[in-house]
């Protein structure tokens, strides 16, 4: 059949059904043997590659999206621009706040934007919808899809109470399912292939098949390939591999040889040329090495082992003196053909196999797994999401309800996650899609600048009123230094797709200010043969300290005014965390500290001190952790705390205890009381009580860098928590020594992260990755140097289909695995020869170089003030190189920006070029002085202070008694108690008091206590009160007052009393004590003078208050009948 007989109705849209003549006539255009390849796949998608050229069919694909999507470049106000469309939406009455789904990358940014709308809302008076904005579903997208399968739990086939695993829990769910299927005869198949394809740990670190299988894993779950997919992907990663085997013209011997004969030969060979090369005139060092490199692999194979496929290539590639290479020419000739060996070929296609069987078997076991026990992941509830949305009666519901649909960041979504949002934006009257495609990086995490790419062209382009195109963040020499480098970096899109202008303008600069773009130049003070890679490091952190001693000015976010710089203000981007770390090494030893979030928190002095107590907690014969506790809490040394122990067990020997070493110990003594009361505490409960209790934050910020140590300590809590947290979930009971095993096993894994001091003193280090989103006064690009990475090796995911079908963003693709059978020893061979020049390796550099551009364009706009450029003759910046576009006659990015041909709208752009020398090993420094950490003041302890109050029992006064009345015999056998209520009695007594209300006072004194009615009768009791009313008012005349309460100072302290009666006649006053005072006392009795000396204190308050100048005292005894006068003459106190 003839592509003229075909008919334009033979090619219709599978979005929409419809029918494309100029589709039709597009593609009979194109190339005839391309048009062929496309029929044969039946020609169902209307997006292609091609997309900008077929507006028609595009319009098709997208006609009932509505999608408007806003392009924010970096620093260009995206957050503002999402609350604003938002805004005016609810404004408009067109949306409901309850119609609105937002999505955003971090529970952070969601609840950025849900508190900037609500308050926008109320400053507009539209405060009903503020309130209502609360039923908008604005979250991450892995919130909005629990709260879907939450509502459609019974259309997704789910309970309603969706059970999710924890993303920490999920690598360990699915190593038990992996478990389950990795039989030992599986094992040990697999680990021989790995070990003769260089795929051990031995060979490639931590890096092995299982990271491989990992990553299997995680692709296929991701991109919801199912089994049939990766059996499929399985044959085609084999087919396609051995492509690149086959042999050449006059290789049909070595096709015609079996394995046997492969073997014999080699070793014949070897044999051969090792008696050559030990025979020959040539004593140069090269040939010697390989001499006896070849003579250990002819050893090896004599004893019956064989040579992995690395040594094959290593021997296809030996490298001798001029004298020996005819010796070595035919060895070297048959190895370079092993390519050919059967079992070269076999033991790939194994692996891969294997690879790919055992991911089948675990993802199924996974799957079994989650199912009895009724759980799903993240992945599933994505599955299951994307599942849901083609149903059409949830469609339907969704469709009436769903206003509008806002995603934010939207380049870093995956292909499940775009997949929902293109059928939800479908169902939504409304949808506005913000993000910026040049910052799209987090590939490794799933994400397809491809899918966007297209969805931009599908849409026609974008909207110049939707391109943001102001930086409000950085210096407008910078944002010119972007726009000059990018727009050309980036030279598929529009210039005002990349371009922004600057607000911050440099007429408003001060005139202090440096140049926005430095370049530093970096070498070493004496010329050396051979560089380190690590000397660029020593030399960035080197040129930051001399920065930083006369440092630059700068605005950082947030302030008001230029200031000096601080090393706070500085980042320093690396393109691993391994660099972060040689990095952070490099700035300490120039004396500048790094904030660094990093492994080995379990080592550091901190976690060590409290997982010492908590071991002691648990152990009271723990000597090792007493030891420790003592070392660190006390200024004690190694060796006296050992020759105490030595001491102390030659003491034990005669009975003392071993749980009593150490008690001396402040801390250890402290721990030994706690340790009956804390048995039901958690772990985190029990690390704040020691904090607390044994005060050890003093004890830890004694050691220095207090900031980083405190943020340690929180981390070490938060990993407590997230350990009970861990438990809860998995129906596991939490308890100390389990935690104390997580901790271990954290650290084995290099889990264990410190906690990141931020603060004003330190140096930030971090990843370009991390530093999305983050925005810094000074900037320095570090691995700048570094090549670019584009191998072949490893699973990743293939689109065999041309156009991208934006009806089924997952579908025609496929997981590849490829290994490398060499290990190290992979170039210059016929396999990377042949790889080098394929379209796989094409498409895959044009990946890479891709992901570098939009990596750089993150790291150059991290930058507010200063952006910083380190580079040096040796090491290049040869990522730069790649990135720009070099005019003619300009050969490298040093050329170039110390020419001035760089320009921006014909303004060029200015470079400051700095060279700097430094020693290739600098002389380690100290630290900067930190500031002296501001905490509690040290507990004083045990200390002689002055007591607030008075002391009564301090007074000694000098007084005489004398009887001044007598109203009723004594009282005798009247108990405490009885005694206290006579005197209440008598306190209570006003002398206005008539016979009737004073029965009423002993009625209820009676009811208080009973006894006291066995001990006197009413009768008598009345009978001593009025007589005793009677006496009083006969001996003393005047205005009273009854229980004043009157207060003083007494040789600096503090006196209170109360007293019971006080009579005022013009220049005197009087007061009566009533006391218990039996009828026998004596002067000289404790309770007597304990009494006078209240009376002495009570005189001196009130002749004070009334301002008398004369009192008279007395104290009144209910149990004697009597009213004694005491006449005060002085008074000492002790």
């Amino acid at each position: 059949m003839l592509i003229a007989d075909f008919e334009a109705e033979s090619f219709p849209c599978k979005c929409c059904g419809k029918y494309s003549p100029q589709l039709f006539e597009f593609q009979l255009n194109r190339k005839a043997d391309w048009f062929r390849r496309r029929i044969a796949a039946s020609m169902n998608s209307c997006a292609s590659n091609e997309i900008a050229y077929l507006p028609f069919f595009v319009k098709h694909c997208t006609q009932n999206m509505n999608v408007k999507i806003i392009s924010a470049g970096a620093g260009s106000g995206k957050t503002y621009r999402l609350t604003d469309e938002l805004v005016k939406f609810l404004e408009s009455d067109k949306v409901r706040p309850s119609g609105v789904i937002a999505t955003t990358f971090t529970k952070k940014a969601a609840a950025e934007l849900h508190e900037r709308v609500r308050t926008r809302l109320i400053e507009e008076g539209l405060s009903s919808k503020a309130n209502e904005l609360g039923h908008a579903m604005i979250g991450t997208v892995h919130s909005l899809g629990v709260k879907l399968l939450s509502r459609f739990a019974l259309e997704a086939g789910i309970s309603p109470n969706v059970d999710i695993i924890a993303e920490e829990d999920e690598q360990l769910f699915f190593s038990q399912s992996l478990a389950t299927v990795m039989t030992n005869e599986r094992v040990s198949r697999i680990e021989a292939l790995a070990a003769k394809l260089s795929q051990s740990a031995a060979e490639t670190g931590s890096n092995d098949w299982r990271q491989m299988l990992k990553d299997i894993t995680v692709l296929a779950r991701a991109n919801d390939f199912g089994t049939d997919v990766l059996l499929s992907s399985k044959q085609a990663s084999i087919s396609e591999f051995e492509k690149f085997l086959h042999p050449e013209e006059g290789d049909e011997e070595f096709v015609a040889m079996d394995a046997d004969s492969w073997n014999s030969r080699l070793s014949e060979l070897l044999e051969q040329t090792v008696e050559r090369l030990n025979q020959n005139e040539d004593s140069t060092k090269k040939t010697r090495d390989v001499a006896e490199d070849l003579q250990k692999l002819l050893f090896k194979l004599k004893r019956g082992e064989q040579l992995i496929w690395a040594d094959w290539a290593k021997i296809s590639k030996v490298s001798v003196g001029v004298k020996s290479r005819p010796d070595v020419e035919d060895l070297s000739a048959f190895a370079k053909a092993h390519y050919l060996h059967p079992e070269f070929r076999q033991d790939i296609s194994d692996f891969i196999s294997e690879m790919f069987d055992l991911a089948v078997a675990a993802l199924s076991e996974y799957q079994n797994f989650k199912k009895q026990r009724g759980l799903i992941d993240y992945t599933d509830m994505e599955v299951l999401v994307r599942h849901l949305l083609d149903r059409e009666d949830v469609r339907s519901i969704l469709k009436e309800e769903l206003d509008l649909l806002m995603v934010d960041e939207f380049q870093d979504t995956n292909p499940l996650q775009l997949d929902i949002f293109l059928k939800l934006s479908r169902l939504a009257k409304q949808s506005v899609w913000v993000g910026d495609p040049k910052q799209s990086i987090y590939g490794f995490r799933g994400a397809e600048p491809a899918l966007i790419e297209a969805i931009i062209a599908a849409q026609g382009g974008l909207d110049p009123k939707n391109i943001q195109a102001y930086s409000w963040r950085s210096r407008e020499g910078l944002v010119n230094f972007s726009n000059a480098v990018f727009t050309s970096a980036f030279n598929r899109m529009p210039a005002e797709q990349v371009a922004l202008s600057a607000i911050r303008t440099a007429a408003e600069e001060p005139a202090e200010a440096g140049v926005p773009v430095v370049l530093w130049d970096l070498a070493p003070t004496e010329a050396a043969s051979r560089w380190r890679q690590e000397w660029m490091f020593n030399f960035i952190a080197a040129a930051i300290a001399r920065m930083l001693a006369d440092p630059p000015l700068v605005f950082p976010k947030g302030e008001n005014e230029w200031r000096a710089a601080r090393p706070g203000d500085v980042a320093v981007l690396c393109r691993s965390n391994k660099a972060c770390h040689t990095m952070a090494e490099a700035l300490h030893r120039v004396g500048l500290n790094a904030s660094l979030a990093r492994a080995g928190l379990v080592e550091t002095a901190e976690a060590r001190l409290l997982s010492a107590c908590l071991r002691l907690i648990l152990n009271k014969y723990d000597s090792l952790s007493k030891a420790e506790l003592w070392y660190l809490s006390t200024d004690h040394n190694l060796e006296n705390i050992i020759q105490n122990r030595l001491d102390f067990l030659d003491d034990a020997q005669h009975g003392i205890s071993e749980a009593g070493w150490g008690s001396e110990v402040g801390i250890i003594a402290q721990i030994n009381q706690l340790r009956p009361v804390v048995g039901e505490l958690s772990a985190s409960e029990l690390i704040l009580l020691l904090l607390d209790e044994l005060d050890l934050r003093r004890i830890i910020i004694r050691w220095g860098n207090a900031e980083q140590r405190l943020a340690n300590v929180e981390e070490l809590i938060k990993t407590a928590r997230d350990y009970e947290d861990a438990c809860s979930r998995r129906n596991a009971a939490a308890s100390i020594t389990g935690f104390l095993m997580w901790l271990n096993e954290l650290s084995r894994a290099k889990q264990d992260g410190q906690g990141a001091a931020d603060t004003p003193d330190a140096v930030k280090v971090l990843t370009y990755h991390k530093s999305k989103g983050l925005e810094y006064p000074i900037v320095v690009c570090s691995n700048l140097w570094q090549p670019m990475r584009a191998d072949l090796w490893g699973a990743s995911i293939v689109r065999n289909s041309d156009p991208i079908d934006l009806s089924e963003p997952l579908g025609g693709r496929w997981l590849r695995l490829w290994v490398n059978p060499y290990g190290k020893q992979s170039q210059r061979t016929v396999l990377a020869e042949r790889l080098s020049s394929s379209d796989a390796q094409r498409l895959e550099t044009e990946r890479a170089m891709a992901e570098e551009k939009r990596l750089l364009y993150v790291g150059f706009t991290r930058a507010r003030d200063y952006l910083v450029l380190p580079a040096s003759s040796k090491y290049p910046p040869q990522w730069l190189d790649r990135v720009m576009s070099l005019p003619d006659g300009i050969s490298d990015v040093f050329q170039l920006l110390s020419s001035g041909e760089l320009n921006w709208n014909g303004r060029p752009i200015i470079v400051e070029s700095k060279q700097m020398e430094f020693d290739t090993e600098p002389a380690a420094v100290e630290a900067v002085a930190q500031e002296a950490f501001q905490y509690f003041d040290s507990p004083s302890g045990k200390a002689e202070h002055q007591d607030y109050f008075f002391d009564l029992s301090a007074i000694r006064p000098q007084f005489t008694v004398e009887v001044a009345g007598s109203y009723a015999t004594p009282l005798d056998d009247l108990g405490e108690q009885e005694m206290a209520a006579l005197v209440k009695l008598f306190r209570s007594l006003r002398l206005d008091y008539d016979e009737k209300l004073i029965a009423g006072l002993i009625e209820d004194q009676y009811r208080l206590l009973p006894s006291l009615s066995e001990a006197i009768t009413d009768g008598e009791l009345l009978k001593r009160l009025t007589a005793f009313v009677e006496m009083l008012t006969r001996s003393i005349g005047g205005s009273y007052e009854f229980l004043l309460p009157l207060e003083g100072v007494l040789e600096g302290k503090k006196y209170q009393l109360e007293v019971d009666v006080v009579a005022i006649a013009e220049s005197e006053a009087s007061i009566v004590q009533h006391c218990g005072l039996p009828a026998q006392a004596k002067v000289k009795d404790r309770y007597f003078i304990q009494e006078t000396a209240k009376l002495h204190l009570s005189k001196l308050a009130v002749s004070d208050f009334y301002s008398v100048s004369s009192c008279r005292c007395f104290l009144h005894s209910p149990l004697s009948g009597q009213l004694l006068r005491i006449d005060f003459s002085d008074y000492s106190s002790s």
